[in-house]
């Protein structure tokens, strides 16, 4: 389901059974307390909640509720930080006029109730002095063995404490509801604690409907029919309202805050509107609107944090809420004039067309209130000022240019420069249609609330007047051809080949001279030096990074041999190689040990059957090289550019590839054994039968690759993300997979035998039709919609992992483990699940027809709507049997 929401709104939906199948929405808004209700940014209120949800607190469990409710999570906080020994708190929400909810509790000191002596005489401890006390459970009436609070204190003996063996302590509570006694008896208390009451609380389940046969036969999975709706309320009694919360309703929290000691505002003046776009039984589809009201209210008064719920219920057609394809949610004022249906289908379309998408992302406004006139001219006057701002920006900019090239060359004439452009540019105003839109607001910004839309079809209109213009150039280009007649210049001569090689220019080792350059001074000699100098690196670089080679002067057919003399020449005087130019040599045969390549250019070069041992290719070029039977061991390649490469049967054992640069190579039959792969990108290659045993991968990025019959096993693969490679047949067995992607990734008979992985994650354009996954450890990992057709994942264990809508057909899961994992409409059809085990797994939906579940252990799992038809459950195991046919 495709979901459109605005920022300060939460999503929660649920669907469930309770006469009839409900899809319920629930959109919680988050407000500050006080004179100030501004939403606020949901992403960033959880992070403020996480205390509370670190306590196992549960905000809301997605059920539509019979009448409004409060709940509040906080502490009492004596008045000023001075110590009492009693206090109250309270909580008040409404009027009397449209409902009211007022609850006030007395906060006690820890206080204990001694019996002494055989006659049972009495005494009740001086309450003790606090500057706070929770509001929990704990602090409430109860105790062990009161089954409506077990965690609470004086209800039940606790021991024998007493430095006289005939004196017993209770502990007494230290919330009482207003008007209840605080002094000890036999008679129970209220619970007075303001947070929500378990599904599992007495009080709750006297509300629920009747589980008997007719429940079994005719409404399981769902709620009875007769469940009382009270019984999806989860505050106290004394906190419930007899209608719904509306927005603007007062409230006002006392002594619950450590600095203020009344907290008085009201509810965000908004409303939330709800639209799905559901699927009828003719197939036709309807946008439509769901009715929300506020059920719920939490505060966190120490946050000065409050959430309203609002909730909205549609009857759905489907268990799962599966003809529910997109939920759209909104907010208005409560004065506005609503904004009819016809206008969220527009803002639908736009945010789910892939034309219009990109351009209506962060355009808020679209589905928040409506901007009277005062903010839309506020917004068109931060527009104007950012347009000004970039302006003044462009002015100092250019001004600080023409006053450094002035100082430059003083002789041109840079004033009549400037207004002859300046000229051009306001001529090129007029004839232009497509005016640049002024920048963004940084406010807009920072809210996520501005439309690019206009942004994107500026550009979209340069790049076709960019592309035009090029068209152009090139018909020029072509005509200056034809009219001339142009011939590449001559070959490379020898003299020109010494001195490439013999003019060393180092990249790696090169650091930029800080020294402040003294224009003044400087000579003309002493200039052309350091534009040499930096042009040469410059050049350098871009061979380091560029796709393929192209030689400025084409060599001669002798100009390998010659390179291959000079170099061995070079060896022999023991003169170092770093930084040479050796583009087009010859070292087919050649062996070299320890030799230092550094910066040197190897384009094109003839390294065939070479033999290179623990050498050095730091910001080495071998672009376009050729490596047939090459040898490289334990070699270094930080930096180095491999793309264009032909190798095969290549050995690369134990070599470090860091930041290496391997576009659209060539590595058929070659041996990566040990070798490290750190922070590379490779697209466009072929890899197929080569070798990664016991290699390393770690952020590397693996793009449209051929890996076919590749050999990985116990590869170490870390953040690694392979997109639209070919892995049919690779063999994985007992590599290790951890945060690793695989997107449209075609792995057929591919062997991931024995892996562990963990956040390993698949997607649904991969085909692993007899894929090879068992004896494996999967943790967290995603199968979700994948076709694991005719694949063998027996004796794997799968933890927490998500195969919902899979495809698991005719797969062998003889000894599989599926523990706490999601198979929602997972197809088990033909599939051998002999001695399967599923344990706390969600198979909701997912089909078993024909499947062997002989022995198979299903524990403790989802199994509403699960088709078992024409199985083999010959001594099948299940804590909850289900209906087999």
């Amino acid at each position: 389901m495709q979901v459109i929401k605005p920022d300060t709104l939460s999503l929660l939906h649920n669907t469930y059974g309770y006469n009839g199948q409900q899809f319920v929405v629930s959109a919680m808004s988050f407000f500050q307390l006080g004179e100030n209700n501004n939403l606020l940014l949901e992403n960033k209120q959880w992070t403020r909640l996480q205390p509370w949800l670190d306590e196992q607190l549960v905000l809301d469990t997605g059920y539509a509720k019979a009448c409004g409710e409060i709940l509040l999570a906080g502490t009492a906080y004596a008045p000023g930080g001075e110590a009492v020994a009693q206090m109250q708190v309270s909580v008040e929400v409404g009027n009397a006029v449209d409902g009211k909810i007022q609850k006030v509790v007395n906060v006690i000191g820890n206080r204990k109730l001694s019996i002494k002596g055989f006659m049972g005489t009495t005494k009740v401890s001086e309450a003790e002095p606090f500057t706070k006390m929770s509001l929990g459970f704990e602090q409430s009436y109860g105790g062990e063995g009161y089954m409506l609070n077990s965690q609470g204190k004086g209800a039940v003996k606790v021991k024998n404490s007493g430095a006289d063996d005939n004196e017993t302590f209770w502990p007494m509570p230290n919330l009482y509801l207003d008007g209840e006694s605080i002094k000890p008896d036999k008679k129970p208390r209220t619970v007075a604690s303001f947070l929500p009451l378990t599904l599992d609380h007495p009080k709750r389940m006297q509300l629920q409907g009747t589980y008997n046969q007719k429940w079994l036969d005719e409404v399981h999975p769902g709620f009875p029919d007769d469940t009382n709706p009270f019984f999806f309320n989860a505050a106290p009694s004394e906190q419930l309202l007899k209608g719904f919360f509306s927005p603007g309703q007062e409230y006002c929290l006392c002594g619950l805050h450590p600095e203020k000691i009344t907290i008085e505002g009201k509810l965000p003046e908004v409303y939330v509107r709800a639209f799905v776009t559901q699927t009828e039984r003719d197939g036709s589809e309807n946008f439509k609107e769901i009715q929300t009201q506020i059920d719920t209210l939490w505060f966190f008064p120490e946050l000065e944090l409050g959430i309203a719920i609002h909730r909205g219920v549609l009857p759905a057609g489907d268990s799962a809420g599966l003809d529910i394809k997109n939920l759209l949610l909104a907010l208005e004022n409560i004065e506005d004039v609503p904004r009819d249906l016809s206008y969220f289908q527009k803002v639908r379309d736009l945010r789910l067309n892939k034309k219009t998408s990109m351009g209506n992302l962060f355009n808020a406004t679209q589905l928040l209130p409506q901007l009277n006139s005062e903010e839309i001219q506020r917004r068109a006057g931060l527009f104007v000022d950012a347009q000004k701002e970039l302006e003044q920006k462009r002015r100092t900019l250019r001004e600080q240019l023409f006053k450094k090239l002035k100082a430059e060359q003083p002789d041109f004439d840079f004033d009549a420069a400037a207004i002859k452009a300046q000229k051009n540019k306001e001529q090129q105003s007029l004839d232009t249609l497509e005016q640049e839109p002024p920048p963004i607001p940084k406010e807009l910004i920072e809210k996520k609330d501005f439309d690019l839309t206009p942004y994107l079809d500026w550009a979209k209109a340069q790049s076709i007047k960019a592309k035009s213009q090029i068209k152009k150039s090139l018909v020029a280009l072509e005509k200056i051809k034809s009219e001339t007649s142009f011939m590449p210049s001559e070959y490379e001569k020898d003299d020109a080949i010494l001195s490439r090689i013999n003019d060393v220019v180092l990249v790696t080792f090169f650091t930029k001279d800080k020294t402040p350059i003294d224009r003044e001074t400087e000579t003309t000699e002493e200039k052309i030096t350091r534009v040499e100098k930096n042009g040469k690196i410059a050049r350098r670089i871009g061979r380091q990074k560029a796709a393929d080679f192209t030689a400025p002067v084409p060599m001669p057919e002798h100009a390998g041999k010659f390179i291959r003399e000079q170099v061995i020449a070079l060896l022999q005087k023991e003169e170092s190689l770093i930084g040479r130019d050796l583009a087009g040599a010859d070292l087919s045969g050649l062996e070299f040990k320890n030799v230092d390549f550094t910066d040197v250019m190897l384009e094109k070069a003839n390294l065939n059957n070479a033999i290179f041992s623990n050498c050095k290719f730091d910001g080495a070029a071998l672009t376009c090289a050729v490596l047939e039977n090459t040898i490289m061991t334990q070699c270094s390649f930080v930096n180095a550019n491999y793309s264009s490469v032909e190798a095969c049967r290549a050995s690369f054992n134990g070599c470090l590839f860091d930041h290496t640069c391997l576009m659209q190579c060539q590595f058929n039959l070659c041996d990566f054994s040990g070798a490290k792969f750190i922070k590379i990108q490779t697209m466009v290659s072929n890899w197929q039968q080569s070798v990664f045993n016991q290699a390393e991968f770690q952020a590397v990025q693996i793009v449209e690759c051929n890996l076919k019959q590749t050999h990985w096993q116990g590869a170490n693969l870390i953040q690694a993300t392979l997109m639209q490679c070919d892995l049919q047949e690779s063999d994985w067995q007992k590599a290790t997979l951890f945060r690793c992607v695989m997107l449209k990734t075609q792995a057929n008979k591919a062997k991931f035998c024995c892996v562990a992985a963990q956040r390993v994650q698949f997607s649904t354009e991969g085909d692993f039709t007899e894929a090879e996954l068992s004896s494996g450890n999967w943790e967290q990992s995603g199968f979700r919609g994948l076709n694991l057709s005719q694949s063998n994942l027996s004796l794997s264990v799968f933890k927490s992992c998500d195969f919902g809508d899979a495809d698991l057909s005719g797969a062998r899961l003889t000894g599989t483990l599926f523990h706490n994992s999601l198979l929602f409409k997972v197809n088990f059809n033909n599939s051998d699940c002999t001695e399967t085990v599923f344990h706390q797994s969600n198979l909701r939906k997912s089909q078993f027809k024909k499947a062997l579940l002989t022995k198979a252990r299903i524990n403790q799992s989802n199994l509403r709507e699960v088709l078992f038809e024409d199985c083999d459950t010959e001594y099948l195991q299940c804590s909850k049997a289900p209906s087999l046919t």
